[in-house]
Parts: structure tokens; C-alpha cells; sequence
């Protein structure tokens, strides 16, 4: 029986080198065949003069597109001929996420998890409790099909669903009303997937995928829960806040709710915040250039409360995501067949972001007096002070935010008058440690 994969580093550590995680592959062949799981081949190929040489996982197996396969597996195809790559594959975007095909040859995604963490925690509870499995009960969230323990470690089985979740374009404003349905139903853009793929590199002109979008029977989902915590069941919505340095960790689509030094956050508002500065900023391909969602506004005058109370710096004045579904799914319902079925506006490269684009400019005046008490004030002369100042760096370290959290600590003290000490050395109020610590194993 061939010996289980050796780890001989931290998955968790983003700095891992693609050389490490591919040997690391490279040593579960054997063992995944034991267990009924084939491994794509490892390949490089030209580009163009820009990006060189780069990298995908291919299949080994027969790779002929199916469109009529079961839930919770994916329609694949759709590709034109003549692509530089074999048919179905995969692009090698993180090296921790591996891909197979199964006894059925389905394609499956592969991703190597800590058995301490949170993460295998939450996969645990998903499949344990079947989430995702079923069509007709779907919540949005990618279905998990098995743990593949060793040792320390486990490599999650899941099915492979498809990138790119905006290509091709939307076609319609229904289109992306729909889209928009299915997150505030659940809550980044590189974690959003569809039940369909094709060969990575021809994502923004997938004809199958626009016409299931187009039929209604494109499905997405959320994935990726490493960086995901689980609060106790009895901790109030007060209690459950986190650190604000997880708050950075993604890179895209967040609010600025921890951008002027705040020590914590409610990451039940900052989701809502990343959903809504994903509504506001997402674009179409640059081949075939669509909008940010933010410029329909002209079309749906709706559109601008909407994203501005998603996105308000004011939390307790912020959506929750069942308020922003009963608010979108209000205005959607009276919306005539011209509007839905209204193309996506032109694309214009010089739109600002979601905070400094004016998406109420050009809408009538009875509708903005109508809705301005949901119209978000710019920032006030003290938060572009506190944003300026956490901005000054020296030689890359953040002495301006450094130095807003010192200043924050001592407020806080004197406010509260007591502290303890965390589990990672901090000093954080009496009553006010965020749970996340509470829960580590350290602590248990």
C-alpha cells in the first residue's frame, strides 16, 4: 500500500514556492490512485511575449465535454477549437489547490487543509450534514465530497466547478439581478464559482456558459473557507468580532471598515461591505469590456441606495444581507421587461472606486430627495485625517497604523478601564476579546 503524503511544511504559509507545493503533488499520485482519484499532469505552456511561460493542470483521463451531468458536479465545454491548451484545463492560479478526476472520471478539486483548523472543522460539519448536495436545497455554498485524512493533515475532495463567475458578461441587467440574488442568499470575486467550466483560457467567450446564464441554469457558489471561523452557538452578534489584521487578508473587494486603525471588526458587516463594493466594482472582460455594476444606476435608479447601504462606513446603519436581498427583490419585482432585459452599459476604464464614484449623478431630483437618507456623506475631515496618517509608511512598515492602534489601545483602556491579556499577547478589553481566540486550540 503506498505510504500516505509527507508534509514537511505549512500549508497555511501564502510564502510556500510553487517547487514545494508541486512536489508535494507529485507525492500524492500513488496514494490518491489507492484511493480512486487520478491526478492532472503539471504543464507549461507559451502565453505570450508578456507572461511567458505559465503553468496549468491538465487531464490524464478522457477529457470529452459533458453538459448533461447531475448536480453537484459541473457541465463542462464550450471551448472553440485551436486553444493552447488540452481541452477542460484547469489554471494553476494557487498551487494548494490541486486537480483529479475520479472512478467516473468527474472532474474533482483537490486542496490540502490542516485537521486542527477551523477550515477542517466547517468541511467536517458541510459534509456531515450533506450542504450542498442536493440542487433543489442549494444555499450557495460549493459542496464537499470528502476528507482524505493523513496524519496532520487531510486533502478535501470537491467537485470542480468553474472560475471567472462574470464571463462571459452578463447579457442583461436581469442577468446580474439574478447573480446578485444568490449572494445576498449566502455570502470575493476569486471565491465565487459556477457549475460549469471549460479550458481556463477561454472563460470570457464560453458560448455553453452564456447561454446557461442566459437560460437560468448557470448555479454559483462560495469556496475557500481558510481563513473562515467558527463562533460558539451562544455567543451574541456583540461578541463574535475579529482581529482587523484578518480583515486585510484577500486583497480585493473590502470596505474601509478597519482603514482607519480600528483594533477589530464586525466580520458579519464586512461581509455585507465585501459584497457590496463587489457589486459596485466588478467588471466585464477586457476582451469584450462590460460595466461596473455601480453605472447601473442610470438604468435602475435602485441600484444607488442599495449599494450605498451595503457599503456605508456607518455598520449600524449597514445592511444585513437577508435586508439587502428584501430590498433588492422589492425594486427587482417592479422592474419592467425593458429594464431587465437592457444590455450592459458601455465600460468606461477611468470609473473611480466604490467609495469615490457619485452613483446618484444623472438621477432625477423627486428620486434622490426621495432616498437620500440613503445616500452615503463623503468622509468627514477626521476619517481622511486618520486614513492619511495610517498610510505613512517607512521602508514598507506601517508606522502610521501601528500608531493609530497604540493610540486606540490607550482610549480604550481608559474607557473600559480593565484588560486581560490574549492568547497571542494582546491586551484586549475585559468582555471585548473577540471569540477567534476563544476557540483555538491553544486556548481549549
Amino acid at each position: 500500500m503506498p505510504q500516505h503524503p509527507q508534509v514537511d511544511f505549512d500549508c497555511d504559509d501564502r510564502d510556500v514556492t510553487r517547487y514545494t507545493w508541486l512536489a508535494f503533488w507529485d507525492s500524492t499520485n500513488s496514494w490518491l490512485a489507492e484511493r480512486g482519484y487520478t491526478l492532472f499532469e503539471y504543464r507549461y505552456h507559451w502565453r505570450n511575449s508578456y507572461l511567458g511561460h505559465v503553468t496549468h493542470w491538465a487531464p490524464k483521463l478522457n477529457n470529452v465535454s459533458v453538459s448533461d451531468v447531475e448536480h453537484p458536479f459541473s457541465k463542462s465545454g464550450g471551448d472553440p477549437e485551436g486553444l493552447p491548451v488540452p481541452p477542460l484545463s484547469a489554471d494553476c492560479i494557487s498551487e494548494r489547490i490541486g486537480f483529479a478526476q475520479d472512478s467516473l472520471e468527474r472532474h474533482v478539486a483537490l486542496r490540502l487543509t490542516k485537521k486542527s483548523s477551523d477550515e477542517y472543522k466547517i468541511l467536517q460539519f458541510l459534509i456531515e450534514q450533506s450542504v450542498g448536495l442536493s440542487l433543489e436545497r442549494f444555499e450557495g455554498v460549493l459542496p464537499h465530497l470528502d476528507l482524505l485524512d493523513f496524519g496532520d493533515h487531510s486533502i478535501v475532495v470537491m467537485p470542480r466547478w468553474g472560475e471567472d463567475a462574470f464571463h462571459p458578461w452578463f447579457s442583461t441587467i436581469g442577468e446580474a439581478i439574478n447573480y446578485m440574488r444568490y449572494w445576498l442568499k449566502d455570502i470575493k470575486s476569486g471565491n465565487i464559482l459556477v457549475n460549469h467550466f471549460g479550458a481556463f483560457t477561454d472563460n470570457p467567450s464560453n458560448d455553453l456558459r452564456r447561454k446557461l446564464r442566459r437560460d437560468g441554469r448557470l448555479v454559483y457558489a462560495i469556496m475557500d473557507f481558510d481563513i473562515s471561523m467558527i463562533f460558539p452557538p451562544t455567543a451574541t452578534r456583540e461578541e463574535c468580532r475579529l482581529p482587523s489584521h484578518l480583515s486585510w487578508i484577500g486583497g480585493q473587494s473590502q470596505p474601509h471598515d478597519t482603514k482607519q486603525g480600528e483594533l477589530d471588526y464586525d466580520p458579519f458587516a464586512f461581509d455585507v461591505g465585501c459584497l457590496g463594493v463587489l457589486f459596485c466594482e466588478f467588471r466585464g472582460e477586457v476582451t469584450n469590456p462590460g460595466a461596473l455594476q455601480q453605472h447601473f444606476t442610470r438604468i435602475v435608479p435602485m441600484f444607488a441606495p442599495l449599494m450605498d447601504r451595503m457599503t456605508t462606513r456607518d455598520i449600524s446603519r449597514r445592511f444585513t444581507a437577508s435586508q439587502a436581498l428584501e430590498f433588492l427583490e422589492s425594486f427587482a419585482s417592479e422592474l419592467t421587461l425593458e429594464q431587465l432585459q437592457f444590455p450592459a452599459p458601455p465600460w468606461n476604464p477611468g470609473h473611480p472606486p466604490y467609495d469615490k464614484y457619485d452613483r446618484w449623478a444623472g438621477l432625477p431630483d423627486t428620486f434622490i430627495k426621495d432616498w437620500d437618507n440613503f445616500r452615503e456623506p463623503k468622509p468627514t475631515f477626521q476619517i481622511r485625517l486618520l486614513r492619511r496618517i495610517c498610510d505613512c509608511r517607512i521602508c514598507d512598515y506601517e508606522w502610521g497604523y501601528k500608531l493609530v492602534q497604540w493610540v486606540r489601545r490607550i482610549i480604550r483602556f481608559w474607557q473600559k478601564g480593565d484588560t486581560r491579556a490574549s492568547a497571542r499577547g494582546r491586551a484586549w478589553p475585559l468582555g471585548e476579546q473577540p471569540i477567534l481566540w476563544e476557540i483555538r486550540p491553544d486556548k481549549a
